[in-house]
């Protein structure tokens, strides 16, 4: 399964199994980006933090599935941002089309 990691306008898609625990998801994430594995935290759509030590499977996320990290906030013990993911443009087009489209 493919999942869809997100932080303000960068994407990261990974190839995941749903056996897989999210720790080494989370490994392969932090690879990807360049960032430690410890200033990342991983959140579902719901913004509810996800548990590093049980499967994808065990937390009911699936394929093109949308998961937000997040990063530590620099020189503080545990400080987290908040989630923050934000419109390309053309997401917004889209959107501003389908709404023009409506209107007559």
């Amino acid at each position: 399964m493919y999942l869809r990691f997100k932080r303000q306008k960068s994407t990261v898609f990974l190839s995941c199994e749903a056996n897989e625990d999210l720790e080494l998801v989370k490994q392969r994430l932090s690879d990807a980006t360049n960032l430690p594995i410890s200033d990342i935290q991983l959140r579902n759509s719901k913004n509810e933090l996800l548990d590093e030590e049980k499967t994808l499977q065990e937390q009911n996320l699936h394929e093109d599935e949308v998961i937000y990290f997040v990063l530590k906030i620099a020189d503080t013990a545990d400080d987290w941002e908040e989630v923050d993911v934000q419109s390309t443009n053309q997401d917004t087009s889209s959107s501003n089309n389908q709404q023009t489209g409506n209107k007559k």
